[in-house]
C-alpha cells in the first residue's frame, strides 16, 4: 500500500501538520492503491479534528474504498451506529 503524507497526518490526527499540508494545496482526496482516502482513515481512527479539516478542504466522504465502504459507512460500522 502506497501512503501519502496527508493520509499519514490524518491517521495520527496530526492537525497542525495536516493544516499546513492542506494550506499548501495538498490533495485532501488522495487515495491508496486500495482506494482508502485520508478522510476514510481519519474516520476509522476517530480522528475528529482531522476529519473536520479534511471536510473543510472539500474532501468527499462518499468515495468508496475496496469492499464498497465509504468513510461515513466505516464510521457507522466501527462505532456501531446501526
Amino acid at each position: 500500500m502506497i501512503l501519502n503524507i496527508v493520509y499519514i497526518a490524518s491517521q495520527h490526527d496530526a492537525v497542525d501538520s495536516l493544516k499546513l499540508l492542506l494550506d499548501a494545496k495538498a490533495d485532501p482526496e488522495a487515495e491508496t492503491a486500495k482506494g482508502f482516502t485520508s478522510i476514510y482513515i481519519a474516520a476509522s481512527k476517530g480522528c475528529l479534528q482531522s476529519m473536520t479539516l479534511l471536510l473543510s478542504a472539500k474532501a468527499r466522504c462518499d468515495i468508496k474504498a475496496t469492499g464498497g465502504f465509504t468513510a461515513v459507512l466505516n464510521v457507522a460500522l466501527v462505532y456501531k451506529y446501526f
